[in-house]
């Protein structure tokens, strides 16, 4: 069952880390283990992360009993994800990233530049949709 670690901000989290949210809770339950996030939005993370934008996510590992398990688990996840996703063992957690390769999929989320650290959450919130003004005459 999928828990958050408390203080965890999911808010401007991006639809396809939904997905990947969901098929790692699957896979943890598969191997009857506690699914707990525990950065998405949140955290201390370097510059350039994709968590900033709300493509990435950590989850909790240190209740995963071995690292045999682990690796079948990240392996699992992998293999359901396909490749525009990152599966990444940590030393202390597993990170997920949308990362899409190649030219086929078009990317609209701006990828985060040295300096937007700073504003954490408010990446996703200072974002705005240009709209198209028409003007009409009377």
């Amino acid at each position: 069952m999928l828990s958050l670690k408390t203080g965890v901000f999911v808010g401007g989290i991006k639809p396809e880390m939904l997905l990947a949210i969901a098929v790692a809770d699957q896979v943890y339950t598969q191997f009857n283990v506690a699914f707990v996030i525990t950065s998405v939005l949140d955290g201390v993370h370097t510059a350039r992360s994709l968590h900033y934008v709300g493509e990435a996510v950590d989850i909790r590992i240190v209740n995963i009993p071995t690292t045999a398990i682990r690796s079948s688990i990240v392996a699992l996840i992998k293999s359901r994800l396909g490749i525009h996703f990152d599966v990444i063992l940590e030393s202390d957690h597993l990170h997920i990233e949308f990362d899409p390769k190649g030219t086929a999929i078009p990317v609209t989320t701006p990828r985060p530049t040295t300096g937007q650290a700073e504003g954490r959450y408010e990446v996703a919130r200072k974002r705005k949709t240009k709209r198209k003004v028409v003007s009409r005459k009377s």
